[in-house]
């Protein structure tokens, strides 16, 4: 599990804003000042009390078909005592902005998830953990050979 390490208030570009007003629920990743956010939206938002969030999870699935190759991030979020809910991130392998964000996950060693909601944007990071940082080198591995 990646543990919580710190929580703090972003101003996101204007047009990060942009495109977040086109999907109602989701993420979408970006590169801001060198640093890789997840940005992640959705209504339910409102009503989970985001301050509770103590732990991730981040679980991997390489999807290597000629249709639509792509690697499967699965983020699972925790309280102290129980899973609050989940959702998932497709990195495209035939990108290669998708690809930088996923090495830069591996590099990092931490993973910043932006949580917006009702015009606020708040970035919490967390520290990922050997296994999970080994699982994304396995993951890149598999994709690159």
């Amino acid at each position: 599990m990646a543990i919580f390490t710190d929580k703090f208030e972003i101003n996101l570009p204007k047009s990060i804003n942009s495109e977040l007003k086109f999907i109602e629920k989701g993420i979408i990743s970006h590169q801001i000042n060198k640093n890789v956010y997840f940005i992640f939206k959705d209504r339910a938002l409102e009503t989970q009390n985001i301050h509770e969030i103590k732990e991730i999870s981040v679980e991997f699935d390489p999807i290597l078909r000629d249709e639509f190759p792509s690697v499967r991030m699965i983020i699972r979020f925790f309280d102290n005592t129980a899973e609050l809910f989940n959702t998932d991130h497709y990195f495209s392998i035939e990108s290669a902005q998708e690809l930088e964000h996923l090495y830069d996950l591996s590099s990092s060693k931490s993973i910043n998830i932006v949580f917006n909601y009702d015009n606020t944007s708040v970035c919490s990071k967390y520290a990922l953990n050997k296994q999970e940082i080994e699982t994304i080198n396995k993951t890149i591995a598999q994709i690159n050979s």
